[in-house]
């Protein structure tokens, strides 16, 4: 079985994981203190390491090897972006959350 998180680079695995969260590049380049270009470009160099084609691909790629999405990046960015993590993980959590929590 491929390890396809060791294809990816620690900041390709940031975007990968921000970008399957349904974060736009200008959130995220916010968040990681870049542009939204760079952002783009890392996002498509992740795409093209995992063979995917995009968004869904990827997303589908990495479901299928039983890889939790909230688990590729989370540790990454909570120590290399320690002043936007809390934003990142709130904004998971947010949607991450079951309609049915939402109303307790």
């Amino acid at each position: 079985m491929i390890d396809y998180l060791s294809l990816l680079s620690p900041r390709q695995r940031v975007v990968l994981a921000l970008t399957l969260h349904g974060i736009t590049s200008k959130q995220a380049a916010k968040m990681m203190h870049g542009n939204a270009r760079t952002i783009e470009a890392q996002r498509q160099k992740a795409y093209n390491r995992l063979g995917v084609s995009g968004r869904d691909a990827a997303l589908a790629l990495l479901q299928s090897q039983s890889i939790e999405i909230e688990r590729i990046a989370l540790p990454i960015i909570l120590y290399y972006h320690s002043r936007c993590a809390l934003e990142i993980r709130e904004r998971m959590v947010v949607l991450t959350r079951q309609p049915s929590e939402e109303l307790s």
